[in-house]
């Protein structure tokens, strides 16, 4: 699904921009808003752009929205001088993990970290985590983990 914003431009003519940010158009979209602002900043000159910062941009997952953009830019424009690097970026940006986690492998990473705590002690285990030792068991075997010893 695609939203769009309506946007009247110098002619008063309206423009109907798509709010959809998807990786085809997040660069056309950073270098849209560099130059937009660069316009709206008239004591700047167009900032520049650090590869480093463009690929964490590039490779954070905008939630399908693109005002979250323009809100960088504006706070670029604001508090940037003459470039835009990592340590410019919001900490989300820069903390993105590209690697979205489903709730079965948040589970599968806590019952490996207490598997392992518990020394690969199946009925410790399973007293730890609140469940019974067959179904940690079965839950081992899905992982691939081999019980040591009971």
């Amino acid at each position: 699904m695609y939203c769009l914003d309506a946007h009247v431009d110098a002619d008063n003519e309206v423009r109907l921009i798509d709010l959809f940010v998807d990786s085809l158009n997040l660069s056309e979209l950073i270098d849209h808003f560099n130059n937009r602002f660069s316009k709206r900043f008239i004591d700047k000159e167009k900032l520049k752009i650090t590869k480093d910062a463009i690929e964490l941009l590039t490779t954070y997952g905008f939630k399908g929205n693109v005002r979250e953009l323009e809100n960088m830019f504006i706070h670029f424009y604001t508090f940037c001088e003459k470039e835009i690097t990592v340590k410019d970026l919001p900490d989300r940006v820069k903390s993105n993990n590209t690697t979205t986690l489903t709730l079965s492998d948040n589970e599968r990473s806590h019952i490996i970290k207490v598997f392992n705590l518990n020394k690969g002690n199946i009925l410790a285990t399973a007293k730890t985590l609140d469940i019974h030792r067959d179904t940690l068991r079965r839950k081992l075997t899905e992982y691939g983990i081999r019980e040591q010893n009971e």
